[in-house]
């Protein structure tokens, strides 16, 4: 079984790009934070076109994202060295915060349980 399940903050904005055949696909790093005070920062790719959408619609530098993917180890050389690059290979996105977050007169006008509480008395048929 190769199953990734993490959660992280974007280390910047989700590099969006498309393939030689017109397909969209996002590049992003997402720091975890470990138990001791240390952090991993995790290399992700995402294949999938509606998910690119959603990263590339909801998310910035900063979002709080949880992704679920396979583990990919790709290698390279350089001087007659090899290296190892952990990289994941996302499914999903969870959205954990969104890119409007800063903007909190935004996200309200939004949500329409953002209401004062005198408000939603009103609304409610009993």
């Amino acid at each position: 079984m190769n199953q990734f399940n993490g959660i992280g903050r974007l280390v910047r904005e989700a590099d969006i790009k498309e393939t030689k055949a017109g397909k969209k696909f996002a590049r992003f790093t997402i720091a975890i934070n470990r138990f001791n005070d240390e952090t991993d920062f995790v290399d992700c790719v995402v294949f999938n076109e509606r998910v690119v959408g959603v990263v590339e619609k909801y998310t910035s530098k900063g979002s709080q994202v949880g992704v679920s993917g396979s583990l990919n180890i790709n290698t390279s050389e350089k001087d007659g060295h090899k290296f190892k690059h952990p990289q994941i290979n996302v499914q999903a996105v969870d959205l954990l915060d969104s890119k409007n977050s800063n903007n909190s007169q935004d996200k309200q006008s939004d949500n329409p349980f953002a209401k004062g509480t005198d408000d939603l008395q009103d609304e409610l048929p009993f």
